[in-house]
């Protein structure tokens, strides 16, 4: 048995403490992806190769990691026994990332996609979202970015129907599509933004079959800026029009 981990660290730079909010008085460090973090284990039973980004602000890179440590925990722990004895495979986790800033840097979106595999047919893959204010670094939810959570569920729901009927076609199994737009944070909780909208990310199985894969759908900011908190709108140049 073997096992190798890679661990790749900078020093963080702490930035000016800011209101919740962002705003445009807003100082962000810069540039936001730094460096990256990568663990890799390898033992008889299982096989993980986990990347996740360092931000320039501690307080994010903080929040990502404790997300990721938890869940490659989480997994280990499905069958830490796991030697090939039932089951003549090992168990894999992986991960890989996307970074991407908006508002002349004064947000971070990131982008994580999860592929886990423990048996069956196909492993599971999933998507996991962050949104950061890069003063402080806090994360910012869809609940921070609507006037009122629950109007603007309500509107955007149509919108993202409507979008992965057009995209699905014939994958569209309408009872799923239904259940994982349901006007609920839970549903709409991975979202990416950027100067020209917001990105939602749908998992497998949440709005269709497996093999349909995840579903994004963009929804512009001129479809809900009236749905949307004013001081965050500010902070996009020419209030992204």
């Amino acid at each position: 048995m073997r096992t190798i981990f890679y661990c790749f660290f900078i020093l963080l730079i702490t930035c000016p403490a800011l209101a919740a909010s962002p705003c445009a008085t807003d100082a962000p460090c810069s540039p936001a992806l730094v460096d990256s973090v990568i663990i890799g284990e390898e033992t008889t039973g299982f096989d993980i190769n986990v990347n996740y980004p360092v931000l320039c602000s501690e307080e994010a890179t903080r929040t990502i990691r404790d997300a990721v440590l938890n869940g490659l925990n989480e997994f280990k722990l499905i069958h830490p026994d796991h030697d090939l004895t039932d089951f003549p495979h090992r168990y894999t986790m992986d991960t890989r990332y996307a970074v991407q800033s908006a508002a002349n840097g004064r947000l971070t979106s990131v982008l994580l996609h999860v592929s886990v595999y423990t048996g069956g047919a196909h492993g599971n893959h999933w998507p996991v979202t962050w949104l950061f204010e890069m003063g402080r670094g806090q994360q910012v939810f869809l609940s921070d970015i609507f006037t009122d959570a629950q109007q603007g569920l309500h509107a955007i729901t149509p919108m993202v129907r409507q979008q992965l009927r057009d995209k699905l076609k014939e994958w569209t199994a309408e009872d799923m599509l239904l259940d994982g737009t349901t006007p609920v944070l839970s549903n709409y909780e991975d979202f990416l933004v950027s100067d020209e909208g917001m990105t939602f990310h749908f998992a497998h199985y949440q709005v269709a079959p497996y093999a349909a894969g995840e579903q994004t759908v963009f929804i512009p900011w001129a479809d809900i800026r009236q749905l949307v908190r004013p001081e965050f709108m500010a902070v996009f140049p020419s209030g992204a029009k």
